[in-house]
């Protein structure tokens, strides 16, 4: 379907800016039985979200929830498949403090921990720095409830917001994460893309590790990913 071929066409992005001289970095690609229990399901559902990396001793299968009014962009899609690859918000950061501050009244009842701050056992940071351009950043007043901001940098001089593509830094920590800043042919992270369809609903949260059932139009995909996160759902 065209809603298949955006998402399919989004993965093939990621894979070709993350690529090391032409050798892929991560990889997403469809499921095969041999590929064992870890796989993502992405799902048409309510929003745009996705867990963060693979749970071991979980449940093994992880959704990403892309609607189709409002989430098929490839930025969109990115966003949340980078979270699939274990990484958080970039304003979640342990050094988010020193860069950003948090304007918590302004933030919608229920949506808080879309800003909570990790410490450095729950985020690795793979050496690169505090990033106001990566795709993994709010803008100023996402998840508002009045239209001012939720996030202010302590520089006022930085601009800052949504971006539809990789920047350079966001680029350097997955590699850097899956340990591709040098060519490796052997080593990706296959990711599965198939498609079903279902007619049940989703509800998805920010706060507890359960995803209820699903919804419509789904691609299915698989990961052996070995990120072991705290199992919270992000937008």
């Amino acid at each position: 379907t065209e809603e298949q071929n955006i998402i399919i066409n989004a993965m093939r992005t990621l894979e070709n800016l993350t690529a090391v001289n032409n050798v892929l970095c991560v990889q997403f690609r469809e499921k095969v039985a041999s590929d064992g229990e870890y796989y993502i399901i992405i799902e048409n559902g309510i929003g745009c979200s996705s867990y963060v990396g693979r749970f071991t001793g979980y449940t093994l299968n992880r959704t990403v929830t892309l609607q189709n009014t409002g989430c098929l962009y490839t930025g969109t899609i990115m966003h949340e498949l980078i979270h699939t690859l274990g990484f958080r918000h970039e304003q979640s950061r342990p050094d988010r403090d020193d860069y950003v501050r948090v304007i918590w009244e302004n933030i919608i009842p229920g949506k808080e921990n879309n800003f909570r701050k990790y410490n450095t056992s729950e985020v690795d940071t793979v050496n690169t720095p505090y990033d106001f351009d990566s795709i993994m950043h709010y803008g100023r007043n996402f998840f508002s409830i009045n239209g001012s901001d939720t996030l202010v940098a302590l520089n006022s001089s930085i601009t800052f917001g949504e971006t539809d593509t990789l920047s350079f830094y966001d680029i350097q920590a997955i590699r850097n994460f899956y340990g591709c800043s040098q060519p490796i042919a052997t080593t990706t992270t296959s990711t599965i893309t198939t498609t079903k369809t279902t007619t049940s609903t989703t509800a998805t949260t920010t706060t507890t590790s359960t995803t209820t059932t699903k919804t419509t139009t789904s691609t299915t995909t698989s990961t052996t990913a070995t990120t072991t996160t705290t199992s919270t759902t992000t937008t």
